[in-house]
């Protein structure tokens, strides 16, 4: 529904919420005159909004509970420490002081719930006194059904976590539900503007909670996650049911534009951006505006995203998100101001007012009769005018400002056919080279959307100097585009090189090599996390092992056979590689290559590593990069092809052995079950065929001659298979070896086949040299197997430390060597 009123018409008047703004003063005179009601028309307003900076909160207080449960669980023993610590601090205390302080803190938690309803009954805030009350209830009932149920479902380290025992059978709550409750209470209010109170809520939460640890009555884990369940509860409904709508209406927009002497007859809604709403409006002598209002419970609507590209690109490419709605005034004013001053074509800053506290406007000419390059022909967009674009950039530059969004949405024709150039409120003064050669580059390439790659080159020449366009040439990448762009994009994927190769046509000696904008890659981010998950679940096995223990109680006989069965594995990882080599290979160079690969992986992802060191001791060994890649393809092949034999050798042995125990239950019946419906789904989506076919069909058209070539050979096929084998057997017998360390009884087909498994695991995992994941599911399977769990721990250790961490030093060495004979 459009509400269509005037000022004067709103519920409160004119000067309801800004006393004075319904007059002006007389330029010639000054004296105060009445100005007429502006004309509003914008849709009606909703009372209450589920706000975006509620919603990131809410997922990061969940994912907080989360995590800390999840510690909990394979707790490290930290927490019984502190509740130690804290204890024998307190005991210092006198007694009579820890009576009164618990009695208070007491008293003054049971007291904050109607402490606060009463505030909000103050402010007659019926609605949020209903929602904090059921927000608080609910988190009662939900704390007091955990702390009931939890002990009987969760682990055993999650309980000793969540616990402290008090006496014999006795332990203390895992949850406290009027904690919970009344942060469940406060989180609905947020209790904003009030300082006061929120020091008396928030510091008497603390001081219970420090209280009851003192006294050994709760565990702090326990504590911190009754709060910041609470916390989630309170926020779920504050989002659920949302919260009054601090926005101002476009009569409070028009009357903070006249308090600044811009009175306005006419303003209408004209929709709205993530950060911004938009208005068009008049003022009384008939200018024509471009309004916009900031609103700062809109700033968070994208944080996620430019949190993402601040930790994935340099800040030249993306700035740090702005907060505050005062400085997002002043980045979007200074820019416009300053480009205006030096002759530049944009739309002036006629006015910028705060509306309220947590608003502003900003108010822009609206120039007449723009169409934007978005909907332009191409017809339309000759020489001259690229000209004229290029010179508007040119100027901006010159003037040490960059656009940072130099997009089709962001460039325009007015009436006459001149450029003009919008979206200077995202700019930067004082920008530094690096950041104007960006501009120049995405400049490049949204006027080769549209122009193509060629002219957009010519146009550029125009005004630029060769040596200046070859400059832009490090830094035409995607990555360095914005948004609009890296979209636009997607749909032309050719105009990125056809760009390259016409400035290099144009400008010969331009530098090709891209400058590094990218402070990690994506997959580097998945590594990152992957192997702090990783670390954890590590870390959690390791609290139930004593490290010293893995080296005294290992037999030193079989820790001798684990470690010449991993040495053993290079011997067959070389004879892989030279029996699929297109060229002749020192036996003693590739066996060295082979360690140095054991190094390598400690940077990368196991499989990654081994292929990218190979390959390039191929290519330094005279073989081309598609023939080292393709022979190294082919290798990999080989070792696949062991691995399902292998697979199917020890299950079929394992199988007899074990007989029915090996039946898997129904858990993993419905997990294959489950994981193979998915695979049939996705690949029943031509996407996902057409994606798998991209990446597969590359590999099989560069490795499928290397194994026909090879299939001439029949002494290469079996050299090949055998080392890939012999590769695969060492491991499983250094696995074996280790088992047997610590007395372990288990048939070297199951330990084989629990290798198998981990290895694929390893292979699978993102993290450098599978740390983490591999000793995980080692250290499961063998505990599956039917060895104890900290025997299948130590067992795992001893394994990774004979072909892992051990091999690190001779690999090192044999990485330097190779890199200083030039064979890597």
């Amino acid at each position: 529904m459009w509400h269509d009123h005037d000022v004067a018409d709103s519920p409160d008047g004119p000067t309801a919420s800004h006393p004075g703004l319904a007059s002006a003063g007389d330029p010639r005179t000054g004296a105060l005159r009445p100005l007429p009601p502006a004309h509003v028309v914008e849709p009606e307003q909703p009372s209450r909004i589920r706000r975006p900076n509620d919603a990131l909160r809410l997922a990061v207080w969940a994912a907080a509970t989360g995590l800390m449960l999840l510690l909990g669980d394979i707790a490290l023993g930290t927490t019984v420490g502190l509740e130690e610590d804290l204890a024998s601090g307190i005991t210092r205390l006198p007694d009579l002081i820890l009576t009164i302080l618990a009695v208070a803190s007491n008293l003054l938690l049971f007291l904050l719930p109607p402490l606060v309803l009463t505030d909000l009954a103050l402010r007659r805030r019926w609605r949020t006194i209903a929602v904090g009350t059921a927000a608080g209830v609910s988190a009662w009932l939900v704390a007091y059904a955990f702390s009931i149920l939890g002990p009987e479902y969760m682990s055993p380290a999650l309980l000793d976590a969540l616990t402290t025992t008090t006496s014999p059978g006795s332990r203390t709550p895992v949850a406290f539900p009027l904690v919970t409750a009344v942060v469940a209470l406060a989180s609905v209010d947020g209790l904003r503007g009030r300082p006061r109170l929120a020091t008396v809520v928030w510091g008497s939460l603390i001081g219970f909670s420090i209280l009851l640890v003192f006294d050994q009555s709760a565990a702090p884990l326990a504590l911190a996650v009754s709060a910041s369940g609470g916390r989630t509860i309170g926020l779920a409904f504050r989002y659920g049911f949302g919260t009054v709508n601090p926005r101002p209406a476009g009569a409070e927009v028009a009357q903070a534009l006249a308090s600044v002497a811009i009175p306005l007859a006419y303003l209408k809604w004209d929709g709205e951006s993530d950060d911004e709403r938009h208005y068009l409006g008049s003022t009384l002598d008939g200018q024509a505006l471009d309004i916009r209002v900031i609103d700062r419970d809109r700033r968070s609507a994208g944080l996620i995203y430019q949190l993402y590209r601040r930790m994935r690109v340099q800040g030249v490419v993306e700035r740090p998100p702005t907060w505050s709605v005062r400085r997002a005034v002043d980045q979007a004013a200074l820019p416009v101001l300053a480009a205006r001053r030096n002759g530049v074509r944009t739309p002036d800053l006629i006015a910028a007012a705060s509306v309220t506290s947590d608003s502003a406007v900003l108010a822009f000419e609206d120039v007449p009769g723009l169409h934007t390059f978005e909907t332009i022909e191409v017809s339309e967009l000759d020489d001259d005018t690229l000209a004229d674009l290029w010179a508007q950039v040119r100027t901006l530059h010159r003037a040490g400002i960059a656009h940072e969004e130099l997009h089709a949405g962001n460039i325009a024709l007015d009436a006459s056919g001149r450029v003009w150039l919008l979206g200077l409120e995202y700019g930067e003064i004082a920008a530094d080279q690096l950041t104007l050669r960006i501009d120049d580059g995405e400049l490049l390439v949204t006027t080769a959307l549209i122009v193509g790659a060629d002219r957009a080159v010519r146009g550029a020449l125009q005004e630029l100097t060769a040596q200046r366009l070859g400059e832009a040439l490090p830094l035409l990448q995607t990555i360095a585009l914005s948004r609009a762009n890296r979209k636009a994009i997607k749909g032309n994927r050719a105009v990125m090189q056809d760009l390259r190769d016409a400035v290099v046509a144009a400008f010969p000696s331009a530098p090709t090599e891209p400058v590094r904008l990218e402070r990690m890659r994506p997959r580097t981010l998945v590594a990152f996390f992957a192997s702090a998950v990783a670390v954890t679940i590590l870390m959690g096995q390791l609290a139930s092992v004593n490290l010293v223990s893995v080296v005294t109680e290992a037999d030193p006989r079989w820790a001798a056979v684990a470690m010449t069965m991993s040495i053993l594995t290079y011997v067959g990882a070389t004879i892989v590689i030279t029996s699929l080599a297109p060229v002749a290979l020192r036996w003693i160079r590739t066996f060295q290559t082979q360690w140095a690969s054991t190094f390598v992986s400690l940077v990368a992802p196991a499989a990654v590593g081994n292929i990218g060191t190979n390959s390039r001791y191929l290519q330094q060994s005279g073989a081309s990069p598609a023939v080292a890649i393709a022979s190294v393809g082919a290798t990999q092949i080989f070792v696949f092809l062991s691995y399902l034999i292998l697979v199917v050798v020890f299950g079929v042995i394992t199988g007899q052995q074990q007989g029915p125990d090996l039946i898997p239950n129904t858990t993993v019946l419905l997990v294959v079950a489950g994981t193979a419906t998915v695979a049939a789904t996705l690949l029943a989506i031509p996407a996902t065929r057409r994606a798998i076919r991209s990446r597969v069909a590359p590999l099989l058209s560069t490795t499928w001659p290397r194994l026909l070539e090879s299939a001439r050979q029949p002494r290469r096929i079996a050299m090949g298979l055998g080392g890939a084998l012999m590769l695969n057997l060492c491991y499983a017998a250094a696995l074996f070896a280790a088992v047997s360390a610590y007395g372990g009884n288990l048939e070297y087909a199951t330990v084989g086949f629990v290798y198998l498994a981990a290895g694929a695991v390893g292979s699978a995992a993102p993290t450098p040299g599978g740390i983490g994941a591999v000793e995980a599911a080692l250290a499961a399977g063998l505990s599956a197997a039917g060895l104890d769990g900290g025997t299948a721990v130590q067992s795992a250790l001893l394994f990774r430390a004979v072909t892992f961490w051990i091999p690190m030093l001779p690999g090192w060495l044999s990485f330097g060597y190779l890199q200083r004979h030039g064979a890597l």
